[in-house]
């Protein structure tokens, strides 16, 4: 059960850096994704304990997949209109 504790702690580690250094859009989906790594080990943890079918995990690792190609879309797209992906000088009322 520790290691649930460690893993949560990480986790809220991680949100205040995203929320304190946000100054590019790739380090916040790099963050995002690491907290979905995070999450991915604790539901595979969690699954093996209670014995529950693993396929559980396919599905999750699929949404974390698209969530991921959304997030690059998103850049890509913000790059294209903007041509800056600094998220300080992003005005996102326009879209």
């Amino acid at each position: 059960m520790n290691i649930f504790y460690l893993m949560f702690f990480f986790m809220i580690i991680i949100m205040m850096c995203v929320l304190y250094m946000y100054k590019h859009m790739i380090f916040f989906l790099m963050l995002m994704e690491f907290v979905m790594l995070i999450n991915l080990c604790i539901l595979s943890l969690m699954l093996d304990m209670l014995g529950i079918n693993i396929y559980l995990l396919m599905y999750y690792m699929v949404l974390v997949v698209c969530e991921a190609v959304l997030g690059l879309m998103l850049m890509v797209l913000l790059m294209r209109m903007c041509g800056i992906e600094y998220m300080k000088y992003i005005n996102l009322k326009m879209w």
